[in-house]
């Protein structure tokens, strides 16, 4: 029997998410080298942490420019704008479903409230990781950046803390993600998921 596959994802959109991931991976891996060079000395040298640090830190930032672009030209951005008045409606229902209050997901549409805040977070949080990390290697150039946070000691702590915050959010989204949503895995990957298998595990009577 052939299941019936819906596209989920295009490829722009999957290619940018690959992008966004091995950038964050190494601009993590690589930032902690920096921080803590005798604790956490992935690269061997401090001087190749930088230079990795350097190099996803222009690709993440392009391909997020592009990813916005995208976002705005092709529509997809309604699916990611938090709050919007049924995102803030369908909360109770995610968290219904979170504490097994409900045997099926709701059918929130493409994400739930939960995703679309962090998503939209995302690219938030990105925007500070940016201008922080620029104004620490350019502080000269940037310095309003280091007057508006107060100094270049609170650029730092302000960088170092959207760091933990992705790295939370990133882990909680992988987690989600092999555990409560299987079936969503082949689609990040393909673009297409499997019907029938989402009809399994979604409530299909709309929520908000």
């Amino acid at each position: 029997m052939i299941m019936e596959k819906v596209l989920k994802h295009t490829g722009v959109a999957r290619t940018c998410h690959f992008l966004h991931l091995i950038s964050m991976l190494l601009l993590i891996l690589s930032g902690l080298n920096i921080s803590y060079p005798s604790g956490f000395n992935v690269f061997g040298t401090l001087n190749a942490a930088r230079i990795v640090h350097f190099i996803f830190m222009y690709l993440i930032t392009f391909t997020f420019i592009y990813r916005v672009y995208y976002s705005l030209t092709s529509g997809d951005i309604k699916e990611f704008v938090f709050p919007t008045g049924k995102a803030l409606r369908d909360i109770p229902a995610m968290i219904g479903f979170y504490l097994f209050l409900r045997p099926k997901h709701p059918d929130f549409g493409k994400y739930n409230p939960g995703q679309r805040a962090t998503y939209f977070g995302w690219w938030f949080l990105l925007i500070i990781q940016a201008f922080t990390g620029f104004a620490l290697y350019w502080p000269a150039k940037l310095a309003w950046v280091i007057d508006l946070a107060g100094g270049l000691r609170n650029v730092r702590v302000i960088h170092f803390v959207a760091c933990w915050l992705f790295i939370v959010t990133v882990a909680l989204h992988f987690y989600l993600g092999v555990v409560l949503y299987p079936f969503t895995l082949k689609g990040i990957i393909t673009g297409y998921q499997d019907k029938e298998k989402e009809e399994k595990y979604i409530e299909r009577a709309p929520v908000g």
